[in-house]
Parts: structure tokens; C-alpha cells; sequence
């Protein structure tokens, strides 16, 4: 905690010295965060975001603060806000809102409130999109968040299908991370001793 606090200092000449490097003012905003200043962190990243709307990892900062205080609602606006005003900030400045990361993060919101049907309505509209911008090797992202929320919602047939459509786009370098996530979110609840007295052994590796 001392460390962090020391840092505080150089952070703030820096994120004010160089207010057009936003790296410096989401660490001074994170830094304040874990030092359990959440109004000052939120401050930072409002002003990274004024000065550039699309930045993701203010974004991301700001939405996850928000969340944490229990204010969905508010992070959901402020999504909602940077998705109505896109169009006109790309614009003005092409290439600064990602609206596709943009469109993940507020299905993450939802999902956060157990909104699924407002996510998978999301994820749809972000999948429409990464498929309109590259036709022949969209997004995986959008892709692999609806499969998720299927798998939560029950529908395993269903995300089962999505799971292998978005292994099968992910870029060579993310695939075994992709394929680590399905592992883990489709398999089944480890038996108990009692109903399964070698579980363990069963879920050993097999080797030949």
C-alpha cells in the first residue's frame, strides 16, 4: 500500500503534464481505485473519456467502478451515451469509439444484473456487426459472450454450437485460451464420493 501511495504523485504531474497520454491518467485512476479513493478514480476516468469518448480501458475502468458500487444503471447509461454519440465522434475523429467493445461491454452489464435476454439481444447486434466489418473472419468476441450466457442460461446444445463457431474464428495466438474458457464453463460438476468413488482416478489425464 505504501508503494501505491507513492506512486500517486509522479502519476498526477504526469496525467496532468501529459493529459493527451491517457496510459498515464487510467494508472493514476487505477492506483487511486485499489487505494480505495472511488470518487477520484472516477473522476480520472470521466476525464479520459470527455477528452476521448471511445477509450476502452477508461471505459472498461469506469463501467467495472461502477458495477462494484452497485450502480449498473449508471454504467449502462454511460455505455447507452457512448453508443448514441459514436457515429458523430468517429466522425469528428475516425477510429475512436469501438462500438463493438463497447456493445461487450454493456452486455457484460448485463449479464452482471442477470439481464440474459438483454445480453444475448446485445451480443446478437455486436455478432451482426463483426460480421458486416469482416465477412470472412469476424470477431470471435461477440460470438463467444452470447455462447457463455447460453451456457449460464441452460441451453448447452445451443452454446455448444456458438462455442465452436467462435474457436473456430478466434485468431491462431487466443485459441487455446478460447478453448480453456469452454473447457471450463461446460464441464460438468465434479461427482461427490458418494455417487462416484473414483472420480478422482476418472479425471486424471489418460495416457497411452
Amino acid at each position: 500500500m505504501g508503494n501505491l501511495e507513492g506512486t500517486l504523485e509522479p502519476l498526477e504531474k504526469l496525467a496532468s503534464v501529459k493529459p493527451d497520454v491517457p496510459e498515464y491518467s487510467i494508472a493514476l485512476a487505477q492506483t487511486k481505485q485499489q487505494l480505495g479513493d472511488v470518487e477520484g478514480a472516477a473522476q480520472v476516468y470521466r476525464r479520459v473519456i470527455t477528452q476521448k469518448p471511445g477509450n476502452a480501458p477508461a471505459l472498461q475502468g469506469l463501467v467495472e467502478l461502477l458495477v462494484s458500487q452497485g450502480r449498473s444503471e449508471a454504467a449502462l447509461g454511460l455505455l447507452r451515451d457512448t453508443l448514441a454519440t459514436a457515429d458523430q465522434t468517429n466522425e469528428l475523429s475516425p477510429g475512436s469509439v469501438d462500438k463493438l467493445s463497447v456493445k461487450l461491454l454493456l452486455g457484460q452489464v448485463f449479464v452482471e444484473q442477470k439481464k440474459y435476454d438483454d445480453a444475448i439481444k446485445v451480443y446478437d447486434e455486436a455478432i451482426a456487426d463483426a460480421k458486416t466489418a469482416s465477412p470472412t473472419l469476424p470477431d470471435f468476441r461477440p460470438t463467444l459472450a452470447k455462447a457463455l450466457v447460453l451456457q449460464e442460461k441452460g441451453d448447452k446444445d445451443a452454446a455448444k454450437v456458438l462455442f465452436d463457431q467462435a474457436l473456430g474464428m478466434a485468431p491462431t495466438q487466443y485459441k487455446d485460451g478460447v478453448q480453456k474458457l469452454i473447457a471450463q464453463k461446460t464441464a460438468a460438476p465434479a461427482a461427490t464420493s458418494e455417487t462416484s468413488p473414483n472420480a478422482g482416478s476418472e479425471a486424471a489425464p489418460q495416457t497411452n
